[in-house]
């Protein structure tokens, strides 16, 4: 247990009833400020607390789990720790948020876009979780699946970073999500 876990835990639950802007930067400022003794813990909370919630409710983690993966790339850059120990954890977030309902499946798919868009997974990573999240939007959609658990759209401020971007249903590969393609050509 780290000096702040307790101020971490309290805080990720009471997001995960009402994820406001606040909530949300004040769990990644403490995750990003901590993460050399508590990173690990830190991934392993996140997803204890969506295997303990209702499904509506893990949709609000994954907007914590999201606040943290992006401030801690843009604070860390590459020394950040988050991407790489979620990475391995992304299979069990599918199985988490695979009986969501269609609408909010699709406000999944934009995070995940948005996770293309700032590279915080390598392709391949971001391309699977579209291909999951979509066959199971697409399930539900049909009325064979998603558990029409309600969790609502995102908070404006989680779908920010998707402004510009092709809807997730639109979006037919990564490459065409907003991300900057880097031609071999290219001096980048």
């Amino acid at each position: 247990m780290w000096e702040r876990e307790e101020e971490f835990r309290s805080l990720l639950r009471r997001a995960a009833k009402k994820a406001t802007k606040e909530l949300l930067d004040s769990l990644a400022d403490i995750a990003i400020r901590d993460d050399k003794v508590a990173y690990k813990a830190v991934c392993a909370l996140i997803l204890h607390e969506m295997k303990q919630l209702k499904p509506g409710y893990r949709l609000k983690l994954l907007y914590v789990m999201n606040e943290i993966l992006r401030q801690s790339k843009a604070r860390r850059g590459e020394r950040d720790k988050y991407a790489a120990r979620f990475a391995p954890l992304l299979d069990n977030l599918v199985g988490l948020l695979a009986p969501l309902n269609a609408e909010q499946l699709g406000s999944v798919l934009k995070i995940v876009d948005i996770w293309w868009r700032d590279e915080i997974f390598d392709a391949p990573t971001v391309a699977q979780l579209q291909q999951q999240f979509r066959g199971l939007r697409a399930t539900a959609a049909s009325g064979r699946g998603g558990g029409g658990s309600s969790g609502g759209a995102p908070p404006p401020h989680v779908m920010a970073g998707v402004a510009g971007t092709a809807a997730a249903d639109k979006v037919a590969s990564p490459t065409a999500a907003g991300r900057k393609r880097k031609s071999r050509w290219s001096d980048e």
